[in-house]
């Protein structure tokens, strides 16, 4: 599966369509899929779960879709904790 690229970086819309598609043929064919203790990435808004890259900032846990999006709040953590 190719993923388009904006530059570099990987078309998070694209993708978010791309899993919804994948999760409707699932549902045909009877298998039911839901994301397990769902968060929000507060760099670029996408689902992380859990298990994904994550960072603790003045006491409160912070989680990612990517590596790339918990570099960018480490780099710059105030600019997106107030978006919150």
């Amino acid at each position: 599966m190719r993923l388009e690229k904006l530059n570099g970086q990987i078309n998070h819309k694209v993708m978010r369509k791309r899993i919804k598609g994948i999760i409707k043929k699932l549902a045909r064919f009877g298998y039911k899929v839901e994301p397990k203790n769902t968060l929000v990435d507060p760099v670029c808004g996408m689902e992380a779960t859990s298990g994904m890259p994550s960072l603790t900032f003045e006491g409160r846990d912070y989680h990612f879709c990517s590596e790339h999006c918990r570099k960018q709040f480490e780099a710059h953590p105030n600019e997106f904790v107030k978006k919150q």
